[in-house]
């Protein structure tokens, strides 16, 4: 192929995939959640605290005394990711709970007792799996 005849097809051949990613993105609409990708949200809890959809990463500073972490209803938040990590030195442990009887990998709890103790969990829709 000569070089003239080779830059010459690429505006159709960019084109063409660019209409094939533009329909594959569109299949995929409501499923990726890009804020997942590019952001994540940060918080820093010292008492009890129920994680909501938009948290993501959670740090645990149980230095005042231990306290538990409830997980929202697995129901809808198929996908959800959190990470959950105990900064403090202290004694004082960090208590990740399932909502009402949802578990974790199989148990209804799941304890950080040491300092940058984490744990990184996914939901299915119906309870929470240790990645």
């Amino acid at each position: 192929m000569k070089l003239w005849t080779w830059v010459t097809t690429i505006p159709t051949e960019l084109q063409h995939l660019v209409s094939v990613l533009n329909k594959r993105l569109k299949a995929l609409e409501g499923k990726l959640r890009l804020d997942d990708l590019l952001l994540t949200s940060v918080i820093t809890k010292t008492a009890a605290y129920t994680a909501t959809a938009s948290d993501q990463t959670i740090l645990c500073n149980a230095g005042s005394g231990a306290f538990t972490v409830t997980l929202p209803a697995a129901q809808g938040l198929s996908g959800t990711v959190y990470r959950i990590k105990k900064i403090d030195s202290g004694g004082n442990a960090v208590t990740v709970d399932g909502n009402a009887s949802e578990t974790i990998d199989g148990a209804t709890t799941n304890v950080l007792s040491s300092q940058y103790d984490v744990i990184e969990i996914q939901c299915d829709g119906t309870s929470w799996h240790i990645l």
